[in-house]
């Protein structure tokens, strides 16, 4: 005992401790060093998986406003093909009905001239 009334700490007797040799594995220490070098490598796979993930995304929006692009275009074009159409239509039923009503006028006029043949004949 010390002169502060504390006792001197002693070191135990060789039985209580389990020291091993060097280069002996702790197997506590082994298994948390091996714990942490399967975490360490799932960690590293689940990035790469993040990045690949990552970078497929990326590539699959880049592709679908490429899509989205060529359909807003291709939208226009059918809207301006059948405003065309449309358009070609009309003109040609207009065209339609003036040849109908020329033709009427024309037939009209053969009708009146025939008429007019058969009362000269009588």
């Amino acid at each position: 005992m010390c002169a502060t009334g504390f006792e001197s700490p002693s070191i135990p007797p060789s039985s209580a401790v389990n020291i091993p040799a060097i280069g002996d594995p702790v197997p506590s220490v082994d298994a948390l060093v091996a714990d942490a070098s399967a975490l360490e490598h799932e960690a590293q796979v689940l990035r790469s998986r993040l990045a690949l993930s990552t970078a497929l995304n990326a590539g699959l929006a880049a592709h679908a406003s490429v899509l989205h692009d060529q359909l807003i275009a291709l939208r226009e074009c059918a809207r301006e093909c059948a405003r065309e159409g449309y358009n070609l239509g009309l003109q040609a039923v207009d065209r339609l009905s003036s040849e109908v009503e020329t033709r009427d006028h024309i037939i009209r006029g053969l009708r009146d001239d025939n008429q007019g043949i058969r009362d000269q004949a009588f």
